[in-house]
């Protein structure tokens, strides 16, 4: 048994359940704002214009936001898809109108 003042092997073991807890309850959120994504997706497909998709465009922006601090704040790792995603919806205010045609086209309907 390691007998250190700075090392307790039992807080040590808790600290890594906790983190191997917190890894797959982020998981499971990650896959859950995938398939929520996917969803807007659908809305955005739907409907004629990329006006009409304003408020759908503006909660991709904020998810997008949020998962770019994820990877580029944190340095956490993302799905393939997920990380797609951060990068092509980073500049949404530019390319709306691109990304609203790839929408409706269906390129990104099973992205995610």
């Amino acid at each position: 048994m390691v007998r250190d003042l700075f090392i307790d092997p039992e807080e040590i073991l808790n600290e890594t359940r906790e983190i191997e807890s917190e890894a797959a309850n982020l998981a499971l959120k990650l896959s859950l704002l995938s398939q929520k994504i996917k969803y807007i997706f659908s809305k955005i497909k739907s409907l004629p214009s990329v006006e009409s998709a304003e408020e759908y465009f503006d909660l991709l922006e904020s998810i997008q936001a949020v998962l770019a601090s994820i990877v580029f704040k944190y340095g956490i790792g993302l799905s393939d898809s997920l990380h797609k995603f951060v990068q092509e919806f980073d500049n949404l205010d530019h390319d709306k109108t691109y990304l609203f045609q790839q929408i409706k086209s269906g390129k990104y309907s099973s992205a995610l």
